[in-house]
């Protein structure tokens, strides 16, 4: 039994690894650090693109910097981590997520509440009424949200419950 759960656990272990690694290639290849700067008119330009490709360490190979920020976050474990500065450099990552991690725990938590409030309010209104044209929509609404993207979903919510509910209230 511990065979079976230490094989487990070092399979998980390196799916985060795959799955940390996947991601730090997807957004090394994506984005670019320097844009800002390559299309500045700024007259020490080659002076700042230098100074930024050698902070950020772009001269060498996306699995050298994959390593060097692996082991960042493996300090945490003995609390000398580090997440990196951002692009600019003015500041560091682990700072800036201090200050977002509050407000996604508020986001889930109340996307959760009102997902449980929701759906079970619906399910005892539909479950009360089957076969009608209530139940009918329910059913429709429900596969037609759960069939689309997350994201896609945030997006139409932020426009729509957010941009333009708050226009409309301005009015």
């Amino acid at each position: 039994m511990v065979r079976f759960i230490g094989r487990r656990l070092g399979i998980g272990v390196l799916v985060l690894v795959g799955a940390l690694f996947a991601t730090y290639l997807l957004v090394a290849l994506t984005a670019n650090p320097l844009r800002d700067l390559a299309t500045s008119s700024d007259p020490n330009k080659a002076h700042l693109i230098a100074e930024r490709t050698a902070r950020l360490r772009l001269d060498e190979s996306v699995l050298v910097r994959f390593g060097a920020w692996f082991r960042g976050v493996i300090g945490y474990l003995w609390g000398d981590g580090s997440l990196g500065t951002t692009v600019r450099g003015d500041a560091q990552v682990a700072n800036l997520m201090t200050g977002y991690i509050p407000v996604s725990v508020r986001l889930v938590a109340t996307s959760v509440i009102l997902g449980i409030v929701l759906g079970v309010g619906m399910g005892v209104v539909t479950a009360l009424r089957q076969y009608s044209s209530l139940d009918y929509l329910a059913s429709f609404v429900a596969f037609l949200f759960y069939a689309m993207p997350t994201f896609w979903v945030a997006v139409l919510f932020k426009q729509y419950a957010g941009i333009r509910l708050n226009d409309f209230l301005q009015e």
